[in-house]
Order: structure tokens, then C-alpha cells, then sequence
């Protein structure tokens, strides 16, 4: 999902509402937004995607000691 103003608020407050974990990048998520859904993440962008994945994988481990 992706959107801007009212339509990002609606996509934070469903992942609230929903326990997804939110990575707030501001830089990146306005880079994605001139990437289109389904199209692949701009090389320019892998080291702040893979950013995202690492915390990712980081916040799920911490879930699962929890």
C-alpha cells in the first residue's frame, strides 16, 4: 500500500491497528512513492530498503523472545 496525506494516516492507522510494524524513513518513503506497485525498488534506493529488512527481521526476532 502506499498514498500520501489522509491515505498514508489510514495506512498507519490499520498496521496500528492490525500490531504491523511501522520503520518510519521519510527520505525513502517519498522516493517509493515515484516507484509504482509491482514495479522493482530502484537500485539507487537497496541500501535504504535493506535497512528496512534488517530491522524488520530484528523487530520479528525480538517478538519472538517476547
Amino acid at each position: 500500500a502506499k498514498g500520501k496525506g489522509s491515505v498514508a494516516l489510514k495506512i498507519l492507522e490499520k498496521a496500528k491497528e492490525f500490531d504491523v510494524p511501522i520503520f518510519q524513513n521519510k527520505a525513502l518513503a517519498e522516493s517509493l512513492l515515484d516507484v509504482q506497485l509491482e514495479e522493482e525498488v530502484p537500485p539507487k534506493l537497496y541500501k535504504a530498503v535493506v535497512e528496512v529488512f534488517i530491522w524488520l527481521m530484528k523487530s520479528e526476532k525480538k517478538a519472538q523472545l517476547s
